[in-house]
């Protein structure tokens, strides 16, 4: 910590943390860390690693587990790329309609099976290669 920086800590410990009371042996933590940085960032931490990150420029960073968004509408805007990723599977679920609205090609890839899940495709059929989706 420097001049002009404020942490405010309700029983925060972290395992390895630069705190007096850091947590011994690798376990979790507990408690909430709020750290107001001289460079005009801020820094909200829970003792289990969760991190929340404006960084005074514009940006913000969450580090998390698990995030939940309950909500009765969720919009996502972005005047450049979105981008949807996930080391494992990616579902969309949809309760009514899901539609995809294009200003240029909707690009469909498969490296395995692609198909609506309502029938299974037979097994001697070999993968289909990448295609493209054009108007």
């Amino acid at each position: 910590m420097q001049s002009g920086e404020i942490i405010i800590s309700t029983k925060f410990q972290q395992s390895g943390g630069p705190t007096p009371d850091a947590g011994q042996g690798g376990q979790g933590g507990t408690g909430q860390q709020i750290y107001f940085k001289k460079d005009g960032s801020l820094t909200v931490t829970d003792g289990s690693g969760a991190t929340y990150l404006p960084d005074g420029a514009g940006n913000i960073k969450v580090t998390a587990k698990t995030i939940q968004y309950d909500c009765q509408t969720f919009t996502l805007v972005a005047s450049g790329d979105v981008g949807i990723k996930g080391s494992g599977n990616v579902e969309v679920k949809s309760g009514g309609k899901l539609g995809l609205d294009a200003g240029g090609a909707v690009v469909v890839q498969g490296h395995g099976d692609v198909c609506d899940g309502s029938v299974t495709p037979p097994s001697d059929q070999p993968p289909i290669d990448p295609f493209e989706v054009l108007r």
